[in-house]
């Protein structure tokens, strides 16, 4: 018997886990929805290959250098794969990123705030953060109105990124008090 990958928080109807390479047609799926293309950015992920090579390079590889990462996004009840959840350190920002995207047909459902609740629960209690930011492009409006949901303030209208994007960049500061 082998093991599952494992599984980092439960939700009342949902529950995070590592990623696999056998998430990879849900990855190829995910990174090639309009929004994701709109909102994140094309990933050059086109095939089954370049899924399960994104998911080893690109996400599992964060696991074992910060000890965190980006989570599947499962529904409890049948245990389908519905987004990603997590949180990313990337060079240009000053502390990890939480970062969320939910398949289209998924949305307006609550899972993108519920997941998210559940990451910043991991950021302060499991990996003992005490800062986060996120980061939005400027016509994002529905992942701006969940991170102020959160509690994230915007700290940043222009944020210029190395890529020469500019974006919103939000933060939230844990209060341990």
């Amino acid at each position: 018997m082998t093991a599952g990958p494992d599984i980092v928080a439960t939700t009342p109807r949902l529950r995070l886990r590592e990623i696999t390479r056998q998430d990879a047609a849900f990855i190829l799926e995910l990174v090639n929805q309009p929004d994701w293309l709109r909102h994140i950015g094309d990933r050059g992920v086109n095939n089954l290959a370049q899924a399960a090579d994104y998911i080893e390079t690109r996400m599992r590889s964060a696991y074992s250098s910060d000890g965190y990462g980006m989570y599947v996004v499962e529904n409890l009840e049948d245990h389908m794969a519905i987004g990603l959840c997590g949180l990313v350190n990337r060079d240009w920002l000053p502390c990890p990123d939480l970062g969320f995207a939910i398949l289209s047909r998924f949305h307006r459902r609550g899972f993108a705030i519920e997941a998210s609740r559940a990451a910043v629960t991991l950021a302060w209690e499991r990996f003992d953060l005490d800062h986060l930011v996120a980061v939005t492009t400027l016509q994002n409006t529905a992942s701006q109105q969940l991170l102020g949901k959160l509690g994230f303030e915007l700290r940043d209208q222009k944020f210029h990124t190395p890529e020469n994007e500019y974006l919103y960049l939000y933060s939230l500061i844990c209060d341990r008090a």
